[in-house]
């Protein structure tokens, strides 16, 4: 089972909860947040942003999981059209370094959630 459909598997106050650190609700942000910056820099933009911004989210209600797993899902689905879609040596190396730091961030952060889901 993926990242998404873990998440998708998840109430709101279940993603909510604090087990020891971050909730999911606040893993889930963190990496929208990371996939919406390499979007940014995918697109030759230079966001000026600051990790800790990543972590705002700590607990939500239904409206707002739903809509944080939908805008987690769009910033992948935009991500992998534009890696799709381009030749990888149009990227200057430290995007493409980011971008394909992403999978390996994203593989820490869903077995995190997945530990934290079977704790619950």
């Amino acid at each position: 089972m993926g990242l998404l459909e873990t998440l998708d598997g998840l109430s709101a106050e279940a993603a909510s909860k604090q087990l020891g650190g971050a909730s999911i609700a606040a893993h889930t942000e963190h990496l929208r947040w990371s996939l919406a910056m390499a979007n940014a820099f995918a697109r030759g933009e230079e966001p000026q942003a600051k990790w800790s911004e990543s972590w705002s989210v700590d607990r939500v209600d239904a409206a707002a999981w739903e809509r944080l797993r939908a805008d987690l899902r769009r910033e992948y689905e935009t991500l992998l059209a534009a890696l799709e879609k381009s030749d990888l040596s149009t990227f200057d190396l430290p995007t493409l370094t980011g971008i394909l730091a992403l999978a390996p961030h994203a593989a820490y952060h869903l077995g995190a959630m997945r530990q934290m889901a079977l704790a619950l």
